[in-house]
């Protein structure tokens, strides 16, 4: 109980910050790797900001006027490049959680860049890391309901940062444990270890509540799918019953196109018979003419007559014989064309038709 109520009071402190009330109506920030180093960078040696000026001679009232006034600075890396010098990579906000800062400078960087405390530096570290590493700090000079308040503050906006581990695979928990057996237990480890407990616990909640909400949805997702099974299969039997019909009037049509064929080959048959029927009529009166030249006197005027009557007549029979013969064919290959277009369009769509068809039927 007593542990509980500390939290509390070290919590409250931490929700009054602005950041915290800002952050009330949204969601914790997600981490992004960033790969490659794109960001501003400062080299120690130099040109450092004003800020990690101030932060390294533990001036915060300045430091908090700086960030106010200069806010870039809080995303502005401070390197080391030098080859005389340790390499290090620093983010204010990890440099500062290493002197024991109050609560206002650390609330005052966040402010200006949030996304501070998703980032690891040089050692793989997040600012949660460095302030349980520096609870190593003396008692003395150290406020354990600060530390604490920073914590939560933290916590709250990067919630799976309890759980990263720095370069060494070191997560929080370990780091105030290694302080823990190093220098004993002291009231700030125990103030930044509850605080760190009271998260956990938080998340545990919310991944039971997550795990709930996820089997009350996974049933409604069952629910909806055998809804959307039922309808699937209620519509193929439509789109059946449809294909069906489309199939038995192509073979309707298919066997009228049939059928039409068949007329066009009597028809055929007949055209040819008449055209065998005047070609015979043509050689008949042919050879009745050439006999009537032969055997009649030409110069009588009504032999004449006979024969012109002859020619005139079997003049006649030529032309129509012509007609005959032209329509005949022009009737073929009219007749001839259709079949062979309807044939193959209604053959093409029965086809077509039939494999969609079992196409439903497989699924």
């Amino acid at each position: 109980m007593v542990q509980k109520q500390m939290n509390n009071r070290f919590l409250s402190e931490a929700n009054s910050s602005s950041i915290i009330r800002r952050k009330k109506s949204a969601s914790t920030i997600s981490k992004v790797d960033d790969g490659q180093h794109h960001d501003l960078e400062v080299d120690y040696n130099v040109n450092p900001t004003k800020l990690f000026t101030y932060i390294d001679q533990s001036k915060w009232d300045k430091a908090i006027e700086r960030v106010r006034k200069a806010p870039s600075e809080a995303k502005t890396w401070l390197v080391s490049k030098g080859s005389g010098m340790a390499q290090f990579r620093y983010l204010p906000l990890h440099l500062c959680l290493q002197f024991n800062p109050p609560f206002a400078v650390v609330e005052a960087i966040l402010l200006a860049y949030n996304e501070a405390v998703t980032k690891s530096d040089h050692e793989g570290k997040l600012p949660l890391h460095h302030i349980c590493q520096s609870s190593s700090i003396a008692d003395k000079i150290c406020d354990e309901k600060v530390s604490a308040a920073i914590v939560h503050l933290l916590v709250s906006l990067y919630p799976e940062s309890i759980y990263e581990p720095d370069e060494t695979g070191k997560d929080c928990f370990d780091i105030v444990q290694s302080v823990v057996q190093k220098e004993g237990k002291s009231s700030r480890t125990e103030a930044i270890l509850q605080a760190l407990q009271y998260w956990q616990i938080e998340d545990n909640t919310m991944v039971e509540s997550r795990d709930d909400f996820a089997v009350e949805r996974t049933s409604i997702n069952e629910k909806n799918l055998k809804n959307d099974s039922h309808q699937i299969q209620e519509s193929i039997k439509s789109d059946q019953t449809m294909v069906r019909l489309v199939v038995q009037e192509l073979e309707s049509a298919l066997v009228r196109a049939k059928d039409d064929k068949e007329e066009l080959k009597t028809t055929n048959g007949r055209l040819q018979k008449d055209n065998e029927e005047l070609q015979m009529e043509l050689r008949k009166l042919k050879r009745e003419l050439a006999d009537a030249v032969m055997n009649a006197n030409v110069s009588d005027h009504e032999d004449k007559k006979i024969i012109q009557l002859y020619e005139n007549q079997i003049e006649e029979l030529n032309q129509d014989n012509e007609e005959s013969r032209n329509k005949l064919i022009e009737q073929t290959a009219y007749f001839d064309s259709k079949f062979r277009s309807l044939t193959h369009a209604h053959e093409e769509a029965l086809y077509e038709t039939n494999l969609t068809l079992k196409r439903q039927e497989a699924q």
